[in-house]
């Protein structure tokens, strides 16, 4: 979305229409803000327009290359409610790469005792295309578990 200077401040605007089925909309059926949203902008040509707001401003759109662009204020002091968690999450997870090519595991599962430890080796290929120049690669690893009151980690690759 491309933004001009005219803003609508303390305008309480709903989700209007918007597509259902798509990723970034999962669990997202209901959104107010009541704060600052930009009115005169535009849809960039090849971007998606996912949501709009019930005056038909664009709330919502996705561009090829993993960008998402949301058209509402998220600041301390904002003044929103519904199911913007849900939506901020999904358009974290679209932005995330969901797998690093250049980075491999020889052990992806196993399973630990209490107090037990693992071991696993990351190789770093740089044959494959993804890696076309020098410099410097950076990726999150996920470790996952099943222990219902801890959470998994993403521990930093570079």
């Amino acid at each position: 979305m491309t933004y001009s200077t005219y803003y609508n401040l303390f305008e309480t605007r709903t989700l209007g229409i918007y597509q259902a089925g798509h990723p970034l909309m999962e669990g997202v059926t209901a959104i107010t803000d009541r704060l600052v949203y930009g009115a005169d902008l535009a849809i960039k040509p090849d971007a998606e327009a996912v949501a709009y707001y019930d005056n038909n401003v664009p709330y919502l759109a996705t561009y090829p290359g993993r960008i998402v662009a949301i058209n509402q204020a998220l600041t301390d002091g904002a003044e929103w409610e519904g199911d913007v968690p849900a939506l901020l999450h999904n358009a974290i997870l679209a932005l995330a790469p969901s797998d690093v090519p250049w980075l491999s595991e020889t052990v992806t599962e196993f399973d630990l005792a209490i107090g037990g430890s693992a071991h696993t080796n990351i190789t770093l290929d740089a044959s494959v295309p993804q890696v076309n120049q020098p410099g410097i690669y950076r990726a999150w690893l996920w470790f996952d578990h099943n222990d219902p009151f801890q959470q998994g980690a993403y521990v930093r690759w570079r």
